[in-house]
């Protein structure tokens, strides 16, 4: 943001479908977390800022062209990954084809 330079969490939630981003303020997360949910009837992929103590959604004021193409990586990795089974599953599953990601 701004050529800000800054730390976060990132957290995934695999029943509901979301990437969390928390950033850190002196170590502590701040109150407001962005939010990337992919959704279903019909599919589609949200962006949006919310508070993460009562989940209420937040303005943000991002370009719509900088969601606009992080939804295209993301539609090209799917489609990159389409039919690529993982290659390790345990309690913390992780995949080569999603280099660097896991869930606990």
């Amino acid at each position: 943001e701004n050529g800000e330079t800054y730390t976060e969490n990132i957290y995934g939630d695999r029943a509901r479908h979301d990437i969390l981003d928390r950033k850190l303020n002196k170590c502590t997360e701040i109150e407001v977390e962005s939010v990337i949910a992919l959704r279903t009837d019909p599919l589609r992929i949200e962006f949006y800022l919310r508070n993460k103590n009562n989940g209420s959604r937040v303005q943000w004021s991002v370009p719509k062209s900088a969601t606009l193409s992080l939804a295209d990586a993301y539609v090209r990795e799917a489609q990159r990954l389409d039919g690529v089974p993982p290659t390790v599953r345990d309690h913390a599953t992780a995949s080569d084809n999603s280099t660097g990601l896991y869930e606990e």
